[in-house]
């Protein structure tokens, strides 16, 4: 009966404690997956409002870019319109001048157009197509087709307008024409026009020595021992201010000179520039006591 009694404990004692354990350890999981769905759901909370911070940045950043490339923009203009309108009015003044109806009796028509068709009898079949297709954006810009000069039916309804097309035409092949001879004074003006508002940088630094090398030459200027001496900067002022007093003293003189220079240079992608030293070397005397007065300024200007 003890027995019996005691077995009956034990079985209540471990159902207890295996029920029990297993009640716990559901109420754990409970904790866990309810505190796992609080860090989850804080964790979306958060990142649905780090996301919303950080779209309103973007969106703050792209309207800030706007404003600032519309105010450049804006500026752009006003500046390109001012400088345009600067532009057309000195273009008019120009065109009302009187000289202009001097000029249009001077032009020599009958010599130009001998000398166009002398060219272009000569011209390949490619310069032919070129010639073609440059009347042809012509004709675009004021609405002129080609075709019409040669249709018969253009005359047949306005004789007039066929006349004046032809004319137009025939100008305007005048006019490229004459302006391909003179391409050659046009690249040196142009390059003259870019070298004079910066001859310190890039090609037309090499440009500028190739000049001073000329005018040493020419016993136009003499470069002194301390000039050959100095520091790089000061050289390459001396050099840049003695081509540019020269041309604004004589700019005929000076054209002819960069001419000369340009068709020496070699075309660009070549490394054609030569050190300084090189430029300056004609009627340049070295010394002893020179060389230890330019190591005694170098070294007190460190």
């Amino acid at each position: 009966m003890e027995l019996i009694l005691f077995l009956g404990v034990v079985v209540i004692a471990g159902s207890w404690f295996y029920f029990g354990k297993e009640s716990r350890k559901e109420a754990v999981n409970d904790a866990a997956r309810k505190s796992i769905g609080v860090v989850d759901e804080t964790a979306k909370k958060s990142m649905i409002k780090l996301d919303d911070i950080t779209k309103k940045s973007i969106n703050e950043a792209s309207k800030l870019t706007t404003t600032i490339a519309q105010t450049s923009q804006s500026v752009l203009e006003k500046v390109h319109i001012l400088k345009k309108e600067d532009v057309v009015d000195s273009y008019n003044q120009w065109l009302s001048d009187e000289k202009r109806m001097e000029q249009v009796s001077g032009i020599k028509l009958e010599e130009l157009m001998l000398a166009f068709q002398s060219w272009k009898n000569k011209i390949t079949a490619d310069e032919q197509k070129m010639l073609y297709e440059r009347a042809v954006d012509f004709g675009k810009i004021v609405r002129l087709n080609i075709a019409w000069l040669t249709d018969a039916n253009v005359e047949k309804q306005n004789v007039e307008l066929k006349q004046s097309l032809e004319e137009i035409m025939i100008l305007n092949n005048l006019a490229w024409y004459k302006a391909r001879l003179l391409q050659p004074q046009i690249e040196l003006f142009e390059t003259y026009t870019v070298w004079s508002k910066d001859p310190v940088q890039g090609k037309n630094l090499e440009i500028s020595q190739k000049l001073f090398a000329k005018m040493v030459d020419e016993r136009m200027v003499t470069a002194s021992p301390e000039l050959l001496l100095a520091p790089e900067k000061k050289r390459r002022e001396f050099i840049v201010q003695s081509v540019v007093d020269f041309s604004n003293r004589d700019l005929k003189g000076f054209m002819k000179m960069l001419q000369t220079v340009l068709s020496d240079i070699k075309p660009p992608g070549e490394n054609t520039q030569k050190p300084l030293e090189t430029e300056i070397q004609v009627e340049v005397i070295e010394s002893k006591a020179a060389q230890k007065r330019v190591n005694r300024r170098n070294a007190e200007e460190e």
